[in-house]
């Protein structure tokens, strides 16, 4: 990992360069800051302005930062929170600009237990202004030396520290685009908030067969081989996701049983090899010949279902790069296209704005507050967003489930545009899978983006339960009621079988039945010649649910071998307190299938079953 292809997505570090006293400007806040945290100390014993103010200020030079204010602002930040100092001193002496900055920081600072500031002065503190991106930027510095310095506090205080950072500071990032700073709080906090968790993420990561630098190696060489081919102008790099970002994918997938609990082999992101151009044109065709190489290689293959398009409709915080994935033989891999600039723009937002001295004023933010216990859930939105784009914001799958909203105590609708500062309470029906899309109009475009998709996997899970439906009854006659029963192997053959090559796993033969692109008879012909018939296998099934007690199984087992019937499979689905359960068995004849069936009938914990 030593290696100069390779960097981690933000790997922030406490050695910060010198600090660069370049103006006379900045010589004086210096000074002055200086002179009015003298005597303070940090919980570490440190001087307070040596140990944090000049550290904030060396974070934003880092980050290339030039502009004279905000640096000077950053000196200052904690001047008028912390000292005797006032705003209008502060203004007199270094400008409207600096006393601004400085001033929206105190704001959003967080104080010490019994010093908080009640929920009312708070939200009307928030009101009085959009968030500008100065403050912001001088905030998330502030922020992001504390969690790199936080060993010190008590670990209630890191933990509460670290789930601040989580849900205000890291969407705040995300909202500016800086995208490596998000990385950076976010693995710092993730180190605190799940230290068991964190360490095992670190360890599979770190250990997974994608980071080996013979692969990596491999891979890269293989696509410079592509953009010299094809004399095309680029540069490669490859960026490792950062450990919370993957752990929190990861977790996600799990849930939509589309990943691997125990491992990361599922995610495509752990290794992004970065290619950049110098236009647009050449991303495009770039991404054609890489496409076109894999599959005449025959090696890897590439996963259409993850191809992004973000040059065309770039995300709504500026995000722009042509997206690929393939699946190797250690796993998923992302390649993403891009110009230099975009990849720049992509890493950090408006601070690649500052570092080219064009203006920043159309990245001005408004806050929204979600009530939750005694505090409040603080987001940063774009100043047109509308309690719809909170809602995405602040969870997508949640979202979907939205069917109300409270504005600042009163009734409104999840088109309208959030005041700065709204107070909002949404409603939430739990039966409800997705937005109407006729909603999408008045969004953000990537809360449109999420809204069609989520739009676009309901349609087709109500298609596929169509056509799982459709498939039991011709499974039925068979002693089965799904297909999954019969073992991958045999899926597998099956599949193959019906001959269309968009078939890779059941849930596609649902989905394809539920469309009528594919007639039953086709299904039960490829069965019978198969001989997975009732007269070959031998099997039956039995489905029973309700609520869950105990003996279910018990009563049932015993019923099978008091027949002396076998248990083939057993499958038991749970939520909450519902439980489904499916059992295939075999060796009990048709007579005794019936006296099976009239035993169930008279038992209470069996009001509804199905046996064929």
């Amino acid at each position: 990992m030593k290696d100069k292809l390779v960097e981690r997505v933000g790997s922030y570090s406490v050695n910060n360069p010198e600090l660069e006293i370049r103006t006379e400007k900045i010589r004086l806040a210096y000074e002055f800051a200086s002179k009015a945290h003298e005597g303070q100390l940090r919980k570490s014993g440190d001087g307070y302005f040596e140990g944090h103010c000049v550290p904030v200020a060396q974070i934003i030079q880092k980050w290339g930062i030039e502009d004279e204010d905000t640096i000077t602002a950053s000196l200052l930040h904690d001047v008028v929170e912390d000292t005797d100092v006032t705003l209008e001193e502060i203004r007199a002496a270094f400008g409207d600009r600096v006393a601004r900055i400085v001033d929206g920081v105190s704001k959003l600072k967080s104080r010490e237990p019994g010093e908080n500031v009640d929920r009312e002065t708070r939200r009307k503190i928030l009101r009085e202004q959009y968030l500008e991106p100065g403050v912001a930027i001088v905030k998330l510095a502030d922020r992001l030396h504390n969690m790199s310095t936080i060993e010190s506090l008590s670990p209630a205080k890191q933990v509460e520290k670290a789930q601040e950072t989580i849900d205000v500071f890291v969407p705040l990032a995300e909202s500016l685009g800086m995208w490596v700073v998000k990385t950076d709080l976010e693995d710092l906090a993730f180190k605190y908030l799940y230290p068991e968790e964190y360490k095992r993420t670190v360890d599979q990561i770190d250990n997974d067969p994608r980071v080996n630098m013979n692969f990596i190696a491999n891979r890269v060489s293989h696509i410079e081989h592509i953009l010299a081919t094809h004399r095309i102008e680029g540069e490669v790099e490859v960026r490792l996701g950062g450990y919370w970002a993957m752990y929190q994918k990861r977790e996600q997938m799990v849930l939509e049983r589309q990943s691997d609990p125990e491992g990361f082999g599922d995610i495509n992101d752990i290794v992004s090899i970065r290619v950049r151009t110098t236009s647009v044109g050449d991303s495009y065709l770039f991404l054609g010949m890489f496409h076109k190489a894999i599959r005449e290689g025959g090696i890897d293959e590439i996963d259409i279902e993850r191809l992004d398009e973000y040059i065309g409709t770039p995300r709504s915080n500026g995000y722009s790069a042509l997206h690929t994935n393939i699946n190797t033989s250690k796993g998923a891999l992302e390649v993403a296209v891009m110009t230099s600039d975009m990849e720049e723009f992509n890493n950090w937002g408006v601070v690649s704005k500052m570092r080219k001295g064009e203006p920043i004023d159309q990245y001005r933010l408004k806050s929204a507050l979600i009530p939750n216990g005694k505090e409040d859930k603080l987001r940063f939105l774009e100043p047109v967003a509308t309690a719809l784009d909170l809602a995405y914001a602040v969870g997508p799958k949640r979202a979907a489930q939205v069917s109300g909203v409270m504005i600042n105590g009163q009734k409104g609708t999840l088109t309208e545009i959030l005041p700065n500062a709204a107070v909002v309470e949404f409603e939430y029906n739990e039966n409800q899978t997705m937005q109407d899309m006729q909603q999408a109009e008045y969004v953000l475009p990537e809360t449109r983006q999420m809204m069609k998709e989520q739009t676009r996997a309901e349609t087709i899970r109500l298609k596929a339960e169509e056509g799982k439906v459709l498939i039991e009854g011709i499974l039925a006659p068979r002693g089965l009621v799904d297909l999954s029963d019969l073992g991958d192997d045999i899926v597998s053959l099956v599949l193959y079988d019906l001959d269309n090559r968009s078939l890779r796993t059941l849930q596609d033969l649902y989905f394809v039945v539920g469309r009528n692109h594919i007639v039953l008879s086709k299904i039960s012909e490829v069965l019978d010649r198969r001989e997975i018939t009732k007269e070959k296998l031998g099997w039956s099934t039995i489905v029973v649910s309700g609520q869950d007690q105990p003996g279910i199984f018990h009563e049932l087992s015993g019923c099978i071998a008091a027949r002396n019937g076998n248990i083939v499979n057993l499958r038991v689905t749970k939520k909450e307190n519902i439980y489904k359960l499916r059992i295939v068995f075999e060796g009990i004849d048709k007579d005794g299938l019936a006296a099976m069936k009239e035993e169930l009938n008279v038992k209470p914990l069996f009001v509804g079953f199905r046996l064929v």
